[in-house]
Protein backbone atom coordinates (compact mmCIF):
# COMPACT_ATOMS: atom_id res chain seq x y z
CA UNK A 1 0.00 0.00 0.00
CA UNK A 2 0.92 2.94 -1.22
CA UNK A 3 0.74 6.26 1.47
CA UNK A 4 1.73 9.98 0.60
CA UNK A 5 4.21 11.83 2.56
CA UNK A 6 3.59 15.28 3.15
CA UNK A 7 7.11 16.30 4.63
CA UNK A 8 10.28 14.10 5.10
CA UNK A 9 10.34 13.70 8.94
CA UNK A 10 13.79 15.89 9.02
CA UNK A 11 12.28 18.57 8.13
CA UNK A 12 8.78 18.49 10.21
CA UNK A 13 10.84 17.99 13.06
CA UNK A 14 13.64 20.92 12.44
CA UNK A 15 9.83 23.16 11.96
CA UNK A 16 8.49 22.24 14.83
CA UNK A 17 11.81 22.62 17.21
CA UNK A 18 12.07 26.44 15.50
CA UNK A 19 8.29 26.89 16.19
CA UNK A 20 8.74 25.66 19.34
CA UNK A 21 12.15 28.14 20.02
CA UNK A 22 10.38 31.34 18.62
CA UNK A 23 7.66 30.60 20.93
CA UNK A 24 9.17 30.21 24.27
CA UNK A 25 11.67 33.01 23.12
CA UNK A 26 8.55 35.02 22.66
CA UNK A 27 7.37 34.17 26.50
CA UNK A 28 10.69 34.79 27.87
CA UNK A 29 10.73 37.98 26.16
CA UNK A 30 7.38 39.16 27.55
CA UNK A 31 8.41 37.34 31.48
CA UNK A 32 12.01 39.53 31.21
CA UNK A 33 9.76 42.82 30.10
CA UNK A 34 7.72 42.71 32.82
CA UNK A 35 10.03 41.45 35.25
CA UNK A 36 12.37 44.30 34.76
CA UNK A 37 11.20 47.08 33.02
CA UNK A 38 9.22 49.68 34.65
CA UNK A 39 5.46 49.41 33.75
CA UNK A 40 5.40 52.67 31.73
CA UNK A 41 7.72 50.55 29.25
CA UNK A 42 6.18 47.16 28.69
CA UNK A 43 4.85 46.52 25.42
CA UNK A 44 0.79 45.93 25.93
CA UNK A 45 -2.04 45.62 23.36
CA UNK A 46 -4.04 48.92 23.70
CA UNK A 47 -7.51 48.02 24.87
CA UNK A 48 -9.58 49.63 22.41
CA UNK A 49 -9.34 48.44 19.20
CA UNK A 50 -9.30 51.60 17.57
CA UNK A 51 -6.01 52.47 18.75
CA UNK A 52 -4.15 49.30 17.21
CA UNK A 53 -1.88 49.59 14.77
CA UNK A 54 -1.67 46.63 11.91
CA UNK A 55 1.53 45.17 13.64
CA UNK A 56 -0.90 44.63 16.66
CA UNK A 57 -2.96 42.26 14.39
CA UNK A 58 -0.26 40.64 12.67
CA UNK A 59 0.97 39.43 16.47
CA UNK A 60 -2.27 38.50 17.73
CA UNK A 61 -3.24 36.56 14.61
CA UNK A 62 0.23 34.84 14.55
CA UNK A 63 0.42 33.93 18.40
CA UNK A 64 -3.14 32.62 17.88
CA UNK A 65 -2.20 30.39 14.77
CA UNK A 66 0.33 29.19 16.66
CA UNK A 67 -2.13 28.14 19.40
CA UNK A 68 -4.63 26.72 17.01
CA UNK A 69 -2.65 24.50 15.23
CA UNK A 70 -0.83 23.32 18.22
CA UNK A 71 -4.06 22.37 19.96
CA UNK A 72 -5.25 20.87 16.28
CA UNK A 73 -2.90 19.59 14.12
CA UNK A 74 -2.14 16.68 16.52
CA UNK A 75 -5.72 14.95 16.19
CA UNK A 76 -6.18 15.98 12.94
CA UNK A 77 -3.05 14.85 11.32
CA UNK A 78 -3.27 11.20 11.35
CA UNK A 79 -6.94 11.69 10.26
CA UNK A 80 -5.79 13.36 6.80
CA UNK A 81 -2.97 10.70 6.55
CA UNK A 82 -5.84 7.91 6.51
CA UNK A 83 -7.79 9.72 4.27
CA UNK A 84 -4.71 10.06 2.00
CA UNK A 85 -4.34 6.61 2.18
CA UNK A 86 -7.49 5.62 1.32
CA UNK A 87 -7.11 8.11 -1.72
CA UNK A 88 -4.51 6.17 -3.51
CA UNK A 89 -5.80 3.13 -3.24
CA UNK A 90 -8.85 3.71 -4.58
CA UNK A 91 -7.65 5.44 -7.71
CA UNK A 92 -3.97 7.35 -8.90
CA UNK A 93 -5.89 10.25 -10.03
CA UNK A 94 -7.29 10.67 -6.51
CA UNK A 95 -3.24 11.46 -4.92
CA UNK A 96 -3.61 14.77 -6.73
CA UNK A 97 -6.62 15.23 -5.02
CA UNK A 98 -6.33 14.42 -1.32
CA UNK A 99 -4.75 17.26 -0.08
CA UNK A 100 -6.79 20.01 -1.45
CA UNK A 101 -9.82 18.11 -0.20
CA UNK A 102 -8.47 17.75 3.05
Amino acid sequence: MKSINFLPVPKVLCLLIAITFLAWSLLIYYHWQMNTLPASQVWILPRSAWQWQVSDFVIVYVIWSVMMAAMMLPFALPMIQVFSNIMVVTSPLATYLSLPIC
